[in-house]
């Protein structure tokens, strides 16, 4: 089951597959900790990046309203990064959030 769905563009990956994931919060000090994505190429060259465990989706949606910027690194595995990218949170998204946390 799919809990919370991130698109990245331009597509890091050709084939389906399972990465890992971390998101952080340097001005907070926290972190999701190492979690399990399923990722995959969609038609248009992105590349889907599904968290499909209900505490990690949980734990984003309390990171992503605690902290007004964070970054998620994808990894093949812990030691090997293939992307790094910020993700800036507008206010506005905490309501989203915890919407969506509501109904996990």
């Amino acid at each position: 089951m799919v809990i919370m769905t991130f698109v990245v563009v331009p597509g890091i990956v050709d084939h389906e597959g399972y990465m890992v994931a971390l998101v952080e919060s340097a001005a907070t000090n926290q972190s999701t900790g190492f979690f399990t994505v399923r990722v995959g190429p969609a038609s248009d060259g992105s590349t889907i990046i599904n968290v499909q465990e209900r505490e990690k989706a949980l734990a984003l949606a309390k990171l992503f309203c605690d902290a007004r910027e964070c970054e998620i690194r994808i990894l093949a595995n812990p030691s090997d990064e293939i992307m790094r990218l910020p993700l800036p949170i507008a206010p506005g998204f905490e309501a989203l959030f915890l919407d969506a946390a509501s109904r996990v």
